[in-house]
């Protein structure tokens, strides 16, 4: 058995603390909710610089990658969910209840 003692860096308080919140975070629908707005804020620069204004307008993932800060990778929900982008006349969805724009 491995004791904390033993261990590199022992476990604090604090550094459990921390963990904690941040599972908290992400599993309280937060992290969904910012990842919804990052994808609305990639479709309406997308829009911008392409001279799109039909509300109707399709908006796919390879369109919006450009403008999402994640380094190209693509956003994912922290509970599970999966996103729905919309059209230019729409907000962004999570399948997951409770994880939606106001």
């Amino acid at each position: 058995p491995i004791l904390f003692e033993h261990c590199e860096d022992p476990i604090t308080f604090s550094a459990l603390a921390r963990i904690a919140v941040r599972y908290d975070y992400a599993n309280s629908g937060s992290a969904c909710i910012n990842n919804l707005r990052q994808i609305d804020g990639a479709k309406q620069e997308w829009a911008l610089e392409n001279h799109k204004t039909n509300a109707d307008q399709v908006v796919t993932w390879k369109d919006i990658m450009p403008y999402i800060g994640t380094s190209g990778r693509r956003q994912w929900c922290s509970s599970g969910g999966v996103y729905r982008i919309g059209t230019l006349g729409t907000a962004p969805t999570c399948s997951v209840p409770g994880h939606k724009l106001n």
